[in-house]
């Protein structure tokens, strides 16, 4: 099974303006949700840091994807553990998302001394517990950027895919580094976000 990366969040207004200004929401939604979608019949994995706004929406759009019969069956348990891997730090274990109880597949990583190192401590684990064939790039603020760093230097033949219609982190990815990796301009243009991805996640891993 390939895997890919996910760094993601929904920009909070009063963090800097840069990136809730640049934001689309609903089209954040809208991109998670279509991405987890194509993987799962693409058969892909999905690894990413838990978020409060963006693991309601993985969950969301798995049990979407399941008939009404199998609703709270073992069945969406059983696709949720397949397809999902959230990594979260023990320094926020009080902001965990009430979704975490529905995944299994959950790495916990020990706190650091404050928010910054344990932050650190958790994105190097994560990234480097599988190898990634892409990186996908929603939204976000500061950290999806540092995120951006890492897995570029960790993961140096992954595809890389900034969605800049999403605006905040991800646009300013985009538009900072389209020249170095010649970006295709449906990353900007393109909200059919699983027409996208369906095409996009075809492509063989690097290796």
């Amino acid at each position: 099974m390939n895997t890919i990366f996910l760094s993601a969040s929904i920009p909070e207004k009063s963090r800097d303006p840069k990136y809730w200004e640049t934001c689309d929401i609903i089209s954040i939604r809208d991109c998670v949700i279509s991405l987890v979608q194509v993987c799962i019949k693409r058969n892909i994995r999905i690894v990413w840091g838990g978020h409060p706004a963006i693991t309601p929406l993985v969950y969301c759009a798995i049990e979407n994807l399941c008939s009404p019969e199998y609703k709270n069956s073992k069945y969406i348990k059983q696709s949720i553990q397949k397809f999902v891997h959230v990594f979260q730090s023990n320094f926020f274990s009080r902001k965990f998302p009430q979704d975490n109880n529905k995944f299994e597949n959950i790495t916990v990583i020990p706190a650091g001394d404050d928010a910054k190192s344990s932050l650190r401590i958790m994105r190097n684990s994560m990234l480097d517990s599988e190898s990634f064939y892409a990186g996908i790039f929603i939204g976000g603020m500061e950290g999806v950027e540092e995120e951006y760093e890492l897995f570029k230097e960790k993961h140096p033949n992954a595809y890389l895919l900034p969605i800049a219609s999403t605006g905040a982190a991800a646009g300013i990815i985009y538009e900072s580094q389209r020249d170095a990796y010649d970006f295709s301009m449906e990353l900007k243009y393109n909200n059919a976000y699983y027409s996208l991805f369906d095409r996009l996640l075809t492509r063989e891993p690097i290796y």
